[in-house]
């Protein structure tokens, strides 16, 4: 059998990331996160917010990292004060990671790293971060103590630019240069590339190795639906995972199969409604990022809000 360009192309850009990853691995395990002492030495904790970048589209997930030194002979940190920060008006994806290391000099840090996006806020306009508090305690004194944690910077809300590029705000400008640590994140991001770069080599000339019956992308995309939505119409699967994750699954449908299926970017969903089917799917998706904990009739809401807005094409094949 005859290997074609594409095939060939394909194995060769896996295994080029596949070297890539591996050697940014490795280059993170050599270059290790600078230690920066922040914590004056006459204080006993601090804290601080790090954004890589301060601007961000609508809808776009990033991630802060909430940096809080202090010295263990002398206070004690509850982690779950970290969890509580809100964020407003900014909401939280659920996303989260905590690292914890020890620096020269007898401090201990805490990394609380969150991941945030901008829903309900007007593209072009700058938004201040609410101030957090982080409870501590000291041992010695047998007394609570609270740490406000504010964002220095006020966080940019970018619109996508359209066909008015001229009116787009420009971003702020970074007035520090990237940690030790960016080529490591550069060979990540290039590896990562590739991996796309092989799937899109798939979609377009890869069908008859991914799909023997010779479907286009919007058919083999049109059956994933309809899938996901029949075994969302079972209520005994439905109730094997709380709400919350089932709620995020039905927003990961809708953000990969609407651009597909209807032209509609991810952004749509939470931005310039054309219709009130999507509307509703803006309602029923935005429960999961409440302070309230949802229901399986939530669940079930946002499965038909997904059927109804996908009707035309649902009808269109007659499925």
């Amino acid at each position: 059998m005859r290997t074609s360009t594409a095939t060939r192309l394909a194995i060769g850009a896996i295994g080029l990331a596949a070297a890539m990853a591996a050697a940014a691995g490795y280059l993170a395990r050599r270059t290790p996160e600078p230690a920066s002492i922040f914590l004056a030495p006459n204080a006993d904790i601090a804290a601080k917010v790090d954004v890589d970048d301060p601007a961000h589209f609508l809808g776009e997930p990033f991630a802060v990292d909430i940096v809080v030194q202090y010295r263990p002979a002398a206070v004690r940190v509850e982690p779950d004060s970290l969890r509580r920060l809100s964020f407003a008006p900014f909401e939280p994806t659920g996303v989260t990671l905590l690292k914890i290391r020890q620096i020269d000099g007898g401090i201990t840090e805490y990394r609380y790293s969150s991941e945030i996006r901008a829903i309900e806020l007007d593209p072009g306009k700058a938004y201040k971060v609410a101030p957090g508090t982080l409870v501590y305690e000291r041992p010695a004194q047998n007394a609570k103590e609270s740490l406000t944690v504010d964002f220095e910077e006020e966080l940019q809300v970018s619109s996508y630019y359209g066909d008015r590029a001229t009116r787009t705000p420009y971003r702020p400008l970074r007035g520090a240069l990237p940690g030790g640590r960016l080529y490591a994140r550069l060979l990540q991001a290039t590896a990562g590339l590739l991996v796309a770069a092989v799937a899109l080599l798939g979609v377009r000339w890869g069908r008859d190795a991914l799909d023997w019956s010779g479907a286009t992308p919007e058919e083999i995309e049109l059956r994933r639906l309809h899938g996901a939505l029949t075994r969302f119409g079972d209520r005994a699967w439905v109730a094997e995972v709380e709400p919350r994750t089932r709620l995020k699954q039905l927003e990961s449908i809708a953000v990969h199969a609407s651009p597909i299926l209807m032209g509609r970017p991810p952004h749509a969903l939470w931005n310039g409604h054309g219709d009130d089917a999507w509307a509703r799917v803006s309602r029923a998706m935005s429960i999961v990022y409440g302070p309230a904990e949802p229901d399986y009739e939530q669940v079930e809401e946002g499965r038909q809000a997904l059927a109804e807005a996908f009707g035309p094409v649902l009808r269109r094949t007659g499925r």
